[in-house]
């Protein structure tokens, strides 16, 4: 004995999905195309206008660069921290050295 699941609809849930997407991008292109969207943001957007002035006001150019200037000096700092060049071997990391096997004859 099976087990059939019966549905009054019409289409799946998924296609039904698909379609409502579908229909929502053709209406997103119909707006583009006829112009709506222009005509609606213009209504919510006011227009903005641009004006030119006559006289601009004059501004000097900047002085010239003085071609004697030297870079800034540097001052280097000795670190506070003493760094040990060689660790002591009490201290160091070693691992047992273990014999190679021997080699095997074929």
């Amino acid at each position: 004995m099976t087990c059939e699941i019966h549905r009054d609809s019409v289409l799946s849930p998924r296609s039904a999905t698909a379609l409502l997407i579908a229909a929502f991008h053709a209406l997103v292109v119909w707006v583009f195309a006829s112009g709506l969207g222009r005509t609606a943001l213009e209504q919510i957007y006011e227009p903005f206008h641009v004006t030119i002035e006559e006289d601009p006001t004059y501004r000097p150019p900047p002085p010239p660069i003085d071609p004697d200037l030297m870079p800034p000096e540097v001052q280097v700092v000795e670190p506070g921290i003493l760094i040990a060049e060689s660790v002591p071997a009490e201290h160091a990391i070693t691992a047992p050295v273990a014999e190679p096997p021997p080699p095997v004859s074929p």
